[in-house]
């Protein structure tokens, strides 16, 4: 017990300093992202400028501004032994005011130490965690935002949004070696996949190498219309003409590990909790009357730490009045004669499919020939309602050979959405990024960026939201995992940041729910589309 007290002793003394060094952090950060939007214009965003927007160093620049921002660890080409690699069982966390009396509205703050499998303090960030506060009796759970101090501490800072009994779950993810090890594989390794080109005529078949990054000297054929400002490009075959390319067939290389490295490639040292020195909960009593939330709807992309918390199966977001459309009749009051364009990954198939099956006069229409990628349509011609849903172009892994002409890029799509106040563009680019390099992503997400631009120049009453990655269990350890979802979501925030959108948070969501598929539950797709329609129909009763 004097232990105990001790601890907390010398953890009051240091509170100061540490609560100090957690604010100056967070608004280092999102004073960065500021100087970073203010630095690319000498004046007020008025839409998209074709002379400064479409320059391809001012893009390549911007994407060099965010990657350097968002991506402060820096990869060790060395990796040191697993044994000094950061070990959830040695390491801990201590509950930075225990005793006090907590209330509704207010920050819990936790403090890690870490340490290695030979139980010797890190001094050294970068490690990856989960932290989650939770109630399994109401069924209530929140995530917590991490400060990394640099020195193999960290500070974890939980919103108190529900009374009563809420514990505590920190779980490192990812150790900080192992974040190195993976970010390398991301953005030196990027020649172990790629695609295929399978190009046809009658019986004649050739097949050629496919790439973002291509080092061929020889006649290249350009996927322009497939791709969103990246030059994916196939080499010509010998014998074929570009036009012949019928299909790109996906291929992947396993990455070369060192016999060191494949240590770290075991997922029975992933999601391990770290264990508290003392309590590990903490009672909340109830402060004052609730909150007034605005009502959903467009302004410009911020960053926030939490957006909410799922309570007994329902997300409530701390940010807007989020309603309830449980029922064919509501949907159908909220969307009615609107035309709604799903650009994105499967995740986002999710929600047509989803709406397909809870509104029974939304009839689908045959466009397409593969389930996977291909154009999906819904109409209603009672209610006026159109719903499509298409992929946002390479890269896409679908499986099975892509049919390119199923597969136009995100950008041509959205050049050629109208728009008005009847049109709800949807965007969600994550899951099919995370094996390539991020600077590939960011330029990427600035060319749909720009052409959200243009959609808005032209049509300012269109409505225009944002969907960012969940969290999943990765198919391959180091190439699908969180940690770099967790950072094209940064990416996503950074390159928006300021633009009159909305966001349906599917990270803090999934991450309260401690969702491990890629394909979220039905239950989980519910309450984003929740979110969905709350931003397009704030005013529904």
């Amino acid at each position: 017990m004097n232990t105990i007290k001790t601890i907390y002793l010398i953890l009051c003394i240091f509170a100061i300093s540490f609560l100090s060094r957690f604010w100056m952090s967070e608004w280092k950060w999102y004073a960065q992202f500021l100087r970073l939007k203010l630095k690319s214009k000498e004046e007020p965003d008025v839409g998209f400028d074709n002379k400064r927007d479409a320059d391809p160093n001012k893009i390549l620049q911007e994407a060099d501004d965010i990657y350097q921002l968002i991506s402060s660890t820096k990869p060790l080409f060395d990796i040191p032994p697993f044994e000094r690699s950061t070990s959830a069982h040695n390491s801990k966390y201590y509950i930075m005011n225990p005793t006090e009396v907590h209330s509704t509205g207010n920050l819990l703050y936790t403090y890690v130490e870490t340490y290695d499998y030979q139980g010797n303090r890190k001094t050294t960030g970068g490690d990856f965690f989960r932290a989650r506060i939770y109630d399994k009796k109401t069924l209530t759970a929140a995530v917590g935002s991490i400060t990394d101090f640099n020195n193999g501490s960290y500070l974890v800072t939980f919103p108190l949004y529900w009374e009563g009994t809420v514990y505590i779950s920190i779980k490192l993810q990812y150790s900080s070696e192992m974040v190195s090890l993976i970010h390398r594989l991301r953005d030196i390794d990027n020649y172990r996949m790629g695609f295929r080109g399978i190009f046809l005529s009658k019986n004649y078949k050739e097949m050629t190498k496919c790439h973002f990054n291509l080092t061929f000297t020889g006649p290249l054929c350009d996927l322009y219309y497939h791709n969103s400002g990246i030059k994916w490009m196939c080499e010509k075959p010998k014998n074929l003409s570009c036009e012949n390319l019928s299909s790109l067939e996906y291929y992947f290389n396993e990455p070369s590990l060192s016999e060191a490295e494949k240590k770290f490639d075991d997922r029975k040292n992933v999601l391990k909790e770290i264990r508290p020195v003392g309590a590990s909960s903490v009672i909340v009593k109830k402060q004052g009357s609730n909150i007034n939330l605005p009502k959903c709807q467009s302004h410009p992309l911020t960053y926030t730490n939490s957006t909410g918390f799922v309570q007994n199966h329902t997300w409530i977001s701390s940010l807007c009045q989020v309603k309830r459309f449980r029922t064919s009749e509501r949907v159908i009051q909220c969307i009615k004669g609107k035309k709604i364009y799903l650009v994105g990954d499967s995740t986002i198939r999710q929600w047509f499919e989803y709406l397909v099956k809870i509104i029974p006069t939304l009839s689908k229409v045959n466009v397409g020939r593969n389930q996977w990628y291909s154009e999906k349509l819904a109409v209603d011609l009672t209610n006026n309602i159109y719903l499509q849903w298409r992929t946002h172009g390479l890269p896409w892994h679908p499986g099975v050979p892509l049919m390119l002409p199923d597969s136009p890029s995100a950008v041509s799509l959205i050049n050629n959405i109208y728009g008005g106040k009847e049109f709800i563009t949807v965007i969600c680019l994550g899951a099919h990024f995370t094996r390539y390099p991020l600077k590939v992503y960011l330029e990427t997400l600035i060319h749909v960026r720009n052409a959200v631009k243009r959609l808005l120049g032209r049509s300012p009453d269109t409505t225009v939201i944002l969907k960012n990655g969940n969290t999943r269990t990765p198919y391959k350890l180091l190439l699908d995992n969180d940690w770099l979802t967790y950072e094209l979501n940064q990416a996503f925030v950074a390159a928006f940041m300021g633009m009159n959108v909305s966001l349906v948070d599917a990270w803090d969501l999934t991450a309260a729910y401690e969702s491990a598929e890629l394909h979220p539950s039905e239950e989980v797709i519910k309450n984003e589309v929740d979110v969905l329609f709350s931003y397009i129909c704030p005013n529904i009763d």
